[in-house]
Formats: structure tokens, C-alpha cells, sequence
């Protein structure tokens, strides 16, 4: 005997299945990107069956909301994935391929990724993205290996081939930029040690800079559209070195010092030179350099 709902009660089913879909994704969307196990799931939503909560994901699944993968373990996982807005110029069989490329963001999908992953012809695709492309969908960056990005996304430094590089050209024009501002920036830093109270011995250190520090500098100015890593600065730091304007000590760079003479002479830059205790420094006795910690500290650096 078949058993019709009233339209109250098919209401009140589809509101309850509605929560538990609502209380299984927020779980999932909870862990930012990061796969979810089964029995995080079950822990998450003790209320829902099991049956149901299948049901659930593989509904999510089928919509795109969710992606599933496996643990080490082999135990099913489940992530977020972020709403993708497919525009109205692209059909229904064209779908797939462009929302793979959109998942791919900044570090785009390669065609074999495309023909791995999406029911399409060879042919079929190599068509698909050439209309993406001529309707500016989509753009292809990288040599020999391209990869298909979205047409606003900006390619990670790993895919173009570092910050330095234009479409695997290399940006001179952008290097010679930044060096433009940071070899005043250096030389000014230089400057006004020798200019303050520094000891000379102490100047070097004093109007050092790390890598970081010259990316935190950097990406304050807003120099480049996009964030300088600390990696990035030290590239650029250690061509300053290879051009003989900077010196490198350990992980900190500084000017060299310009061909105005100091105040102080070569002796004074080490310890034995402002120690008062000089003249009575010889090997061998109650004071020699082999127990001089001033010494060590100058050598360590």
C-alpha cells in the first residue's frame, strides 16, 4: 500500500533534509580546503545517520560544493571547494573543462591534467580552449609545458619562472627599477651610521639588513603589483654583491663604503685599536689575543 505525504509533511522532509545538508557542509567548509574524515563527519554530526549523511555527499559531490579524496589509511575524506561562477557564454559540455581550470587558480592546469580528468576528445579540447581563449576566458602562460589559467588570474612566481620574469621573459626593466630605489636605500643606511656614534667596529653590522627587512620595505612601498618574497630580495641582494656595491655576511647585506675616507683608521675597525689594555697584549701572556673574547666576537662575525 502506497503511502501519499500531504504537502505539509513532504515539506517538513525536504526542511529536515535541508538542515542536515546545511550541518554536514559547514563542517566540511569549517576546515578551509583541508580534508575532513568520515568519522570527523560522524563526530560533527552525530545526529545523522550514516545512510543519510551518504546521501548527503554524494548530492554535495554531484553539485560541485564538495571534493572528495582518501586518507593514508584509505578512509574516505572530504573538502571544501570554493563556489566557481561558470559564465553564461559557456554550454553545458564546455562546463567541465572550464571549472577544472578554475580550480587549478594560481597555479593553473596542463591539457594532459584537462584530458586526464574531463570525458573530452583531444580535439574537442584543443577547440574548447581556443574559443576560451578568443573569448579572453582563459590564457595559456609557461614554455614548453603551458598551463591554462583563468583570464584574471595571476600566475604563481613557481609557474612564470620567479618574480623576475614576464611570460618566461626575464623583466630587466623591473630589476633595474628596484635596484633603482634600494641602492639609495643601502647607501642611506650606511650613511647614517658613520654619521651617528656608531663605533666602527660596529658599523657593518649596524647598517646590515636581511632579506626579509628589504621585503618588508619593499612590499610597503608598493613598488611591484605583487608581494616580494624573502627569497626574491635575496636575489637581488646577492647581484648587488656580485656587482660589487653590497658586501654579504652570513644572511645580512650592507652598502659598501664609499670612497670618502672614514675618520677612523683600518686599526680602529677591530678591537685592538680603542683597547686600553693593548700595550700590555702579547702572545703567551695574562693578556694575549688567543683569550681575547673581543677577538672571537670579531671573527665569529
Amino acid at each position: 500500500m502506497d503511502i501519499k505525504l500531504e504537502p505539509s509533511a513532504l515539506d517538513f522532509a525536504q526542511s529536515a533534509k535541508m538542515k542536515k545538508e546545511a550541518a554536514i557542509f559547514a563542517v566540511i567548509k569549517s576546515a578551509g580546503g583541508k580534508p575532513v574524515r568520515d568519522e570527523e563527519l560522524g563526530k560533527g554530526c552525530p545526529d545523522i545517520s550514516m545512510i543519510d549523511r551518504a546521501e548527503i555527499i554524494n548530492e554535495l559531490v554531484m553539485t560541485n560544493k564538495v571534493e572528495l579524496g582518501k586518507a593514508k589509511n584509505g578512509s574516505m575524506t572530504y573538502s571544501y571547494k570554493d563556489e566557481i561562477t561558470i559564465p553564461s557564454t559557456v554550454s553545458a559540455t564546455e562546463e567541465p573543462v572550464y571549472r577544472l581550470i578554475a580550480e587549478g587558480k594560481n597555479m593553473g592546469v596542463l591539457k594532459s591534467e584537462i584530458m586526464a580528468q574531463v570525458d573530452v576528445k583531444k580535439r574537442d579540447l584543443t577547440r574548447t580552449l581556443a574559443e576560451f581563449e578568443r573569448k579572453k576566458l582563459i590564457k595559456k602562460v609557461g614554455s614548453p609545458k603551458q598551463k591554462y589559467f583563468l583570464y584574471d588570474v595571476t600566475p604563481d612566481h613557481t609557474v612564470t619562472g620567479g618574480a623576475f620574469y614576464d611570460n618566461d621573459r626575464f623583466d630587466k626593466e623591473l630589476v633595474d627599477g628596484i635596484m633603482h630605489i634600494l641602492k639609495p636605500h643601502l647607501t642611506q643606511i650606511m650613511d647614517a651610521q658613520k654619521q651617528s656614534d656608531t663605533h666602527p667596529s660596529l658599523l657593518f653590522r649596524a647598517a646590515s639588513v636581511t632579506p626579509g627587512q628589504i621585503a618588508d620595505w619593499l612590499n610597503e612601498k608598493r613598488f611591484v603589483k605583487f608581494l616580494l618574497t624573502e627569497t626574491d630580495c635575496r636575489q637581488l641582494l646577492d647581484a648587488l654583491v656580485l656587482e660589487g656595491f653590497a658586501d654579504r655576511r652570513g644572511d645580512e647585506y650592507h652598502a659598501q663604503l664609499s670612497d670618502k675616507p672614514l675618520v677612523a683608521s683600518g686599526l680602529s675597525f677591530t678591537p685592538c685599536g680603542v683597547c686600553p689594555l693593548v700595550d700590555q697584549c702579547r702572545p703567551g701572556g695574562q693578556i694575549s689575543p688567543q683569550t681575547c673574547v673581543y677577538l672571537d666576537e670579531l671573527l665569529e662575525w
